[in-house]
C-alpha cells in the first residue's frame, strides 16, 4: 500500500469516529488504525518539513497560504524540488502486517459511501 494511501484510510475510518458502528467494524477499524498510525505521524511531520523547507514565508517567518487557503505557496525555483520530494512521499510503499478484511455484508453497516471511500476501502474488502 503507498503511503498516501494508508494516510487517506486512517483518515476516512476517523470520520467515522463519533459514530456508532457495529462492533465488528469497530473492531476492525481500531486494529487498522493502531496499524497505520505510525505511518501517518510519519506522513504528517515529514509533510510537515518538505512544507517548511520549500514553503514561501512572510517578514515574520510565516508560512504564507495559497489563495484559495488550501495550501501554501512554494518558494520560485523550489516548485520542483518540492513536487519530487512530495511524490516520493507519497507513493512510499509501506506493509500492513494485519490482514483485516471486511465482507460487504460487513460493510451495509456504514450506509452509504461515496466512492473515494470505497476506493480506500476495496483493499480491504474480501
Amino acid at each position: 500500500m503507498r503511503l498516501i494511501e494508508a494516510w487517506s484510510v486512517f483518515n476516512l475510518i476517523q470520520s467515522f469516529g463519533n459514530q456508532k458502528l457495529p462492533i465488528s467494524i469497530a473492531f476492525k477499524f481500531n486494529k487498522i488504525i493502531l496499524e497505520i498510525e505510525p505511518h501517518h505521524q510519519f506522513y504528517e511531520k515529514r509533510l510537515g518539513q518538505i512544507v517548511e523547507e520549500c514553503g514561501l514565508k512572510d517578514k515574520e517567518g510565516r508560512l504564507i497560504l495559497t489563495e484559495d487557503k488550501k495550501g501554501y505557496k512554494i518558494q520560485e525555483g523550489k516548485e520542483e524540488q518540492c513536487s519530487v520530494e512530495l511524490n516520493e512521499l507519497a507513493n512510499l510503499e509501506i506493509e500492513l502486517s494485519n490482514k483485516i478484511t471486511f465482507s460487504f455484508e460487513e460493510l451495509e453497516g456504514l450506509g452509504e459511501i461515496n466512492l473515494q471511500d470505497m476506493y480506500l476501502l476495496d483493499k480491504f474488502i474480501k
